[in-house]
């Protein structure tokens, strides 16, 4: 059965333009739907890219795969939904207070 992903992309400090991320994406994933919103933590709104997919892929990849991304897209942390199961993915070199998933803050639609 596939799996329906969701992914927030933050904007700000990302060196990619949102057709680019789609592009760098669609490289991977089929069926792509995407929205961009104002997303806002402890007072800092945010423009962030929400991406939409059904994929076959195991969970594992998936988490690989957005822990690239995290250093790609140049953000400490990028938040995805398997199913309704809910992650928060630091990139590598983030030394920082690691936060918990917080649906609250998850944007989908």
């Amino acid at each position: 059965i596939a799996k329906e992903v969701f992914l927030n992309i933050g904007l700000n400090n990302n060196p990619y333009s949102i057709e680019r991320i789609k592009q760098i994406f669609n490289d991977d994933f089929n069926c792509i739907e995407s929205k961009e919103v104002n997303s806002t933590y402890k007072n800092n709104i945010e423009p962030t890219l929400i991406l939409k997919f059904n994929t076959f892929k195991s969970s594992e990849y998936l988490i690989e795969y957005v822990l690239n991304l995290c250093d790609l897209f140049e953000q400490e942390s990028i938040a995805i939904k398997i199913d309704s199961n809910g992650l928060l993915i630091y990139n590598n070199a983030y030394q920082g207070n690691k936060m918990k998933f917080d649906n609250k803050y998850f944007k989908i639609f």
